[in-house]
């Protein structure tokens, strides 16, 4: 039987989800390996510059395996967490030099949430199409013009580097990995032992919250009054009036900040709620289409497969 070698760096304040939730898939994945349903195994550990426990940013304590130094050579697969203070950690030379040292070395480098900030910084994602959590997508594409950013997939896979969106979707890729090894069927059985979607509703698409900082936009009253009126018929020139502008003006200032135009912008927060209320609420679809501004349930089953993949009974379905 073939041995893979998955290893898990971790660093103090990383995300811990991003490590137990790989962890936890390749682990389970053992279970159906054992059983004679593959002819590989893994082999799964973690991996920091010493063997003192390290703290999580939630305040979890994991202890490593292995040091950088007396890492296994033989890996296989090695795995970047993110952290929400990826920065500090960017300046530990230790982690990017060991990171460097293998990426050459491994099949399949993997990065979860902002852990590929790591990577960009030595410049491995360049001329790469990428992703990360939606919240940080922005960050990223300031910090690192040159990568061609995916706000909206769950994980994106380029040559031998695969990148991967916010914390959960470490499992969605861990499982990709998983049928890439031994198939769909074990990758199925881990699904169904964890709990999880074997391939999440909605595709590709990460199920993004749409209001970001809010506090810091020179929009931020104005989108207060959206919200309290999106089952209004909100036009381009009822906002403008809003901000004392014309609406040529306010439309070109609008999408500078937002990179969207109002309309748009208009639709995806109309989405939020919708998805809220179908969480939520047991009301007809209609009800839920002019509680949130679209104009019909047609329309908003439209916006839902074309933003999400997905249509309204599945979502609240699935949610």
């Amino acid at each position: 039987m073939q041995t893979i070698n998955i290893g898990i760096i971790i660093f103090p304040c990383a995300q811990s989800l991003d490590i137990t939730g790989p962890h936890e898939v390749f682990s389970s994945a053992q279970i159906f390996q054992a059983k004679g349903q593959s002819s590989l195994q893994y082999r799964v550990f973690l991996i920091a510059k010493d063997l003192n426990p390290v703290k999580m940013s939630s305040g979890l304590t994991l202890v490593p395996d292995y040091t950088f130094a007396n890492c296994p050579s033989s890996l296989d697969t090695l795995i970047v967490p993110g952290s929400e203070t990826v920065h500090e950690a960017l300046a530990d030379l230790d982690i990017l030099n060991f990171i460097k040292s293998k990426h050459k070395n491994v099949r399949r480098l993997v990065s979860i949430c902002t852990g590929a900030f790591f990577l960009a910084k030595l410049g491995l994602l360049d001329g790469k199409n990428v992703t990360t959590h939606w919240a940080y997508c922005s960050e990223m594409k300031s910090t690192f013009p040159q990568l061609c950013i995916d706000p909206d997939s769950l994980y994106i896979k380029q040559d031998h580097i695969y990148t991967s969106a916010g914390v959960t979707s470490g499992m969605d890729l861990s499982l990709a990995l998983v049928e890439e090894d031994s198939g769909k069927n074990i990758a199925m059985s881990v699904a169904r032992k964890l709990v999880i979607f074997y391939k999440r509703p909605g595709g590709q698409k990460q199920f993004s919250e749409f209001i970001l900082s809010q506090s810091h936009s020179n929009f931020c009253e104005l989108i207060d009054w959206i919200l309290d009126n999106l089952s209004t018929d909100i036009s381009v020139e009822t906002l403008a009036q809003h901000e004392n502008m014309s609406a040529r003006n306010f439309s070109r200032k609008f999408k500078q900040e937002f990179n969207k135009t109002p309309a748009k912008f208009i639709e995806n927060l109309r989405l939020q709620q919708a998805r809220v209320l179908l969480e939520n609420e047991a009301l007809a679809l209609k009800s839920i289409a002019r509680a949130c501004g679209f104009k019909s349930e047609e329309k908003m089953r439209r916006a839902f497969q074309r933003e999400l993949n997905i249509t309204p009974n599945d979502y609240r379905t699935h949610f």
